[in-house]
């Protein structure tokens, strides 16, 4: 009895140390969230390719982007403690690890006067641009505003090409 005992315990225990067998494939909607931007989602994608999928260019892939989210969130912080160029490194830092939104943090930066940095209408433009065509959604009226008001014939067309309604 005491053997067959530890068998048992013994076979679990196997069972639960095999990669993959205590954990469950995310969701079609946590997938989806994820490609979304979704931190919560993004790490449980990672997590999965990591270990139960063995796709590390995959996980390594996820895991960027919840460090990407982090690094803006940084950014914001020092943004709001008035440190605009401590701001703007990790907002870079989060927009070469692949998350969008970042662009058009760094968008807002340069089309204030007051952010630590010459207002410079252009190059807001073309980072909320860059943010809008790597999926972020967040600076759309930002674009909208400068295609009605200014006619701004780059917005108009980043608007366009994503299929995004809006009335002139």
């Amino acid at each position: 009895m005491k053997n067959t005992m530890l068998i048992i315990v013994g076979l679990f225990a196997m069972l639960f140390a095999m990669p993959g067998f205590a954990y469950e494939e995310p969701t079609p909607q946590e997938f989806k969230d994820a490609e979304k931007g979704d931190a919560r989602a993004e790490r449980e994608v990672a997590y999965y390719f990591e270990n139960c999928a063995h796709d590390l260019d995959k996980a390594e892939l996820y895991y960027k982007k919840v460090a990407g989210s982090a690094l803006c969130s940084l950014g914001r912080i020092y943004e709001k403690r008035g440190d605009y160029t401590q701001a703007m490194n990790y907002y870079q830092q989060a927009a070469d690890n692949g998350f969008a939104h970042a662009y058009g943090c760094m968008g807002n930066l340069h089309a204030a006067a007051d952010k630590g940095f010459a207002q410079d209408m252009s190059k807001a433009v073309d980072l909320w641009i860059l943010a809008c065509d790597k999926g972020s959604r967040s600076t759309v009226s930002y674009l909208i505003k400068v295609a009605k008001q200014e006619g701004n014939s780059k917005a108009v067309a980043c608007l366009n090409r994503n299929q995004i309604q809006y009335q002139e």
